[in-house]
């Protein structure tokens, strides 16, 4: 049943609205008390909700994106896992750049 596929799930998918610093809800968990899977869940959804088109709010460029996870690190996020996921997006970026650039020389 699919259900029972992922009901491991679910607890993560409640708690990625808890704050690192515990001002989060529905429990006020903070820091370690916070599932790691959901910590990461936390940093992961905020990007994607800053940066996909919102009829609340206007959609931030990716480096508007992490400069805000990087302000929020160690209130809203996971210091740890906030720096690690902007170290990956950077990286990706940088990578797509390059590619970029090398289309372009050899036109």
């Amino acid at each position: 049943m699919v259900r029972d596929k992922y009901k491991d799930l679910a607890p993560l998918v409640e708690l990625h609205h808890e704050r690192f610093d515990g001002k989060g809800y529905p429990h006020g968990l903070k820091e370690h008390e916070i599932p790691r899977l959901a910590r990461m869940l936390c940093v992961i959804d905020s990007f994607d909700a800053m940066t996909t088109e919102r009829p609340y709010q206007e959609t931030k460029s990716f480096d508007e994106a992490l400069l805000e996870i990087r302000r929020c690190s160690g209130t809203q996020f996971d210091p740890e896992l906030a720096e690690l996921f902007i170290a990956y997006i950077e990286a990706k970026m940088a990578s797509s750049n390059s590619y970029v650039a090398a289309d372009l020389e050899q036109q």
